[in-house]
């Protein structure tokens, strides 16, 4: 996993850039993300290495991330294929269709109004 990089922003910054940013804060810890890109190569690795059957905490290790990080990874490409099909099966795409399950298909409708209807309000 990589370590979070901490330092004096007036020793790692140039004067002219360290003096603008004080101009917009000073006192405070500033965060700078990596590039998106680096993020994009990390994820792509661990979708390879996961696709490989490597163990998550080896996929851990290989990205400098941690095995939480790996499951967030993993989870998100999972949820972004499920919708995917989702709206593919909405539109009928390749002969997907999205169907009722047997046992709802000769329900009868549920009733207008609401519980209240049906029940009355007293009953609560």
């Amino acid at each position: 996993m990589t370590k979070t990089c901490h330092g004096n922003a007036e020793v790692i910054l140039p004067r002219e850039l360290f003096e603008a940013v004080q101009g917009y804060c000073f006192g405070l810890h500033l965060w700078i993300p990596k590039p998106k890109r680096i993020e994009r190569q990390r994820r792509k690795l661990v979708l390879e290495l996961h696709a490989k059957r490597v163990p998550i905490n080896e996929i851990a290790q290989r990205a400098g991330v941690t095995p939480r990080r790996v499951k967030q990874m993993l989870g998100a490409d999972q949820n972004v294929k499920m919708n995917r099909v989702f709206k593919l099966a909405a539109r009928g795409v390749n002969g997907l269709s999205v169907k009722q399950p047997r046992m709802m298909q000769n329900a009868p409708p549920p009733p207008k109004g609401g519980p209240e209807t049906q029940f009355g309000a007293s009953d609560r």
